[in-house]
């Protein structure tokens, strides 16, 4: 619980407004992610400030801050266990200790910039 306070708290701080008094704006992409038993609808807000960073949005998993690391190829975000890497419209979820890794792909119109 005191997980999911701290990832929420991280997710409205980064939607606040920036020094200068604007709030940075993200990418909005929805995703439909799905393993052997189980599919969960993600929203993930993409931030490119410095660090670059996503928070996931889902019902199941709450809210998740991960931040970029890097990679072969696509952008790879983690934090912990826990790893998001997309390429393209595609992307792989692993949550947590897990060895189920969740494959997901783009919501049609799902993209846009928030504020």
């Amino acid at each position: 619980m005191r997980r999911l306070f701290c990832t929420l708290l991280a997710a409205t701080a980064a939607l606040m407004p920036a020094a200068s008094g604007r709030a940075e704006e993200a990418i909005r992409a929805r995703y439909v992610c799905k393993g052997a038993l189980e599919a969960t609808e993600v929203t993930a807000l993409f931030f490119n400030g410095q660090p670059s960073e996503v928070v996931l949005l889902s019902g199941s998993a709450g809210a998740n801050r991960l931040l970029q690391g890097p990679s072969g190829s696509g952008a790879r975000y983690s934090e912990g266990d826990e790893v998001f890497w997309i390429k393209g419209d595609q992307a792989s979820w692993q949550r947590g200790r897990s060895t189920r890794t969740l494959q997901c792909e783009v919501s049609s119109g799902s993209r846009g910039p928030i504020r």
